[in-house]
């Protein structure tokens, strides 16, 4: 049986590869806190977890030494210590694979550091949260790897996802901001505003088709076809039995003082996106890759979300 090392299991992400990789590969899970799990390890044989975080990655070189396969998902958001883990760690655990043993990594970026084209977007440099700085930085050292030419970078979208026994993602959270304002939500419409979503679901399914794939690329977006804005929130708060017949534009400016109006914190990033607008890239997702999906429709992802109401 072949071996993964991966991190971020906790995560929305990371509960769905276990569901997954679990029934036929040998799991070793890196887990920082193992009270946010909502799967009980002992129910899989082919599990063990790891206690530890990325700081602890020297701690685990035997393992790293002997496994096919890693696949690095857990990611810090921002404060001190960012870079450390998401530059410093993840080179130093790439560097303690074994590059004769090694078939293939399996890289979590974001696609917020590309541009149009799927090319690199320098803006992130001096617009970027001190995540997506990170991230941008990480991505852009990885030639320097010994294993370089068995990492592949998956770039996700926004990423719904999560039940009862799946933790929700962010933009599933909030949800439940669309339903308490849908009567305005449903009015915006953000002119030139695009953008791509895919569900936590289907992101395992594509990294396990990217793991045993012989021939793959070096880099993969990750989403289901570009909606508009103005689209997502007709759709949106037409579940919730909200019909719109008319919207109103608004410009980048009027954008962030929605933003505040709503008490989101606008930052700089924030400000980039909203003159930016157009964040459409050539994508794949499961109907691209023959793969089976139940969420790629904002309908299903909407039925999705319900289910964490309950």
């Amino acid at each position: 049986m072949q071996s993964i090392f991966m991190t971020g299991a906790s995560g929305s992400v990371g509960h769905y590869l276990v569901d997954i990789l679990a029934p036929d590969y040998q799991l070793y899970l890196l887990v920082r806190n193992r009270a946010k799990l909502r799967f009980d390890p002992d129910k899989y044989p082919n599990v063990k977890i790891i206690d530890g975080d990325l700081d602890s990655i020297p701690l685990h070189s035997e393992i790293l030494s002997r496994v096919e396969y890693c696949i690095h998902v857990a990611t810090a958001w921002g404060g001190e210590g960012t870079e450390r883990i998401n530059v410093d760690r993840v080179h130093q655990m790439f560097d303690l694979l074994n590059p004769a043993i090694l078939l293939r990594v399996i890289y979590f970026s974001t696609a917020s550091i590309l541009g149009r084209g799927n090319v690199l977007l320098p803006d992130v440099a001096k617009y970027g949260t001190d995540y997506i700085k990170t991230k941008y930085k990480c991505y852009t050292k990885l030639p320097n790897s010994k294993i370089y030419n068995r990492i592949v970078t998956v770039f996700p979208t926004v990423i719904f996802g999560g039940d009862l026994q799946h933790p929700a993602t962010f933009p599933s959270e909030g949800i439940n901001t669309i339903r308490r304002f849908s009567w305005l939500i449903g009015r915006i419409n953000l002119e030139g505003i695009f953008f791509h979503f895919i569900h936590a679901q289907d992101i395992a399914r594509i990294v396990r088709y990217l793991l045993e794939k012989p021939e793959v690329e070096k880099n993969y977006v990750l989403g289901n076809s570009p909606v508009s804005f103005s689209e997502f929130t007709k759709r949106a708060v037409g579940y919730f039995g909200r019909k719109i017949n008319w919207q109103f534009k608004l410009s980048p400016a009027g954008i962030c003082r929605l933003g505040a109006f709503l008490g989101v914190k606008i930052s700089a990033w924030d400000r980039f996106c909203a003159n930016y607008k157009d964040f459409r890239y050539q994508t794949i997702n499961c109907a691209s890759l023959g793969l089976p999906s139940d969420y790629s429709s904002l309908e299903e992802i909407m039925a999705d979300w319900r289910v964490l109401q309950k």
